[in-house]
C-alpha cells in the first residue's frame, strides 16, 4: 500500500513539473497593440513564494529599472520584456506578465529558460538535466511568486512610440 502511495506521489509530482516548462515563444502572438512602461528605479520588495506543495515563504523579488515593452500576448494577458537580467530574484532576462482586465490570471514574472551549461548537466542529475534541456529558450511564467502591489502600482502603461 505504501509503495503504491509513493509511486502515485512521484507520478503526480512529475506531471506537475511537466506543466511548468513554459511555451515556445514562436507560439505566442505579437501584441495586438504595442504598449510600454518605464521603471525609474529598481523595485524590489518582500514577496510571497509558494512551492509545489503549497508551502509559503517570503523572499526579495522585483524588477530592475528600465523600459519594459510588450513583446508577446496570449488570450489572457501581455508579456512585457525588460532590460537583460531584469528579474531581480534570479538575475534573469524576461519581465512581467500582466493579465487583461477580463482574465482570471494573476500578474507574474516571466523569463526565458536558460538551460544548464554542459559542464553543469552531469552534476545536476539526470532528471534535472534532461528536463532543463527541454526547456531552454522557452517563455515561462513564475507561478510561484505573488507580485507585490507596490510593484504593480509603479507600472503605468502607455502606448509605445516604437
Amino acid at each position: 500500500m505504501f509503495k503504491k502511495f509513493i509511486i502515485t506521489f512521484i507520478c503526480i509530482a512529475l506531471a506537475g513539473c511537466a506543466t511548468t516548462s513554459g511555451v515556445n515563444p514562436d507560439s505566442l502572438s505579437k501584441p495586438s497593440k504595442l504598449t510600454e512602461f518605464t521603471l525609474d528605479e529598481d523595485i524590489s520588495e518582500l514577496m510571497v513564494v509558494t512551492n509545489a506543495l503549497g508551502s509559503k515563504t517570503e523572499r526579495i523579488s522585483g524588477l530592475t529599472k528600465g523600459l519594459y515593452v510588450s513583446i508577446y500576448e496570449d488570450d489572457n494577458g501581455v508579456f512585457y520584456k525588460g532590460p537583460d537580467n531584469c528579474v531581480i530574484q534570479n538575475k534573469i532576462s524576461g519581465g512581467i506578465y500582466l493579465p487583461k482586465s477580463n482574465s482570471v490570471e494573476k500578474p507574474a514574472f516571466w523569463f526565458y529558460n536558460r538551460g544548464l551549461p554542459e559542464s553543469e548537466r552531469a552534476k545536476a542529475g539526470i532528471i534535472v538535466a534532461i528536463g532543463d534541456s527541454w526547456e531552454e529558450g522557452r517563455v515561462r511564467k513564475d507561478w510561484w511568486t505573488t507580485v507585490s502591489n507596490g510593484l504593480l502600482d509603479a507600472i503605468i502603461i502607455k502606448d509605445s512610440d516604437k
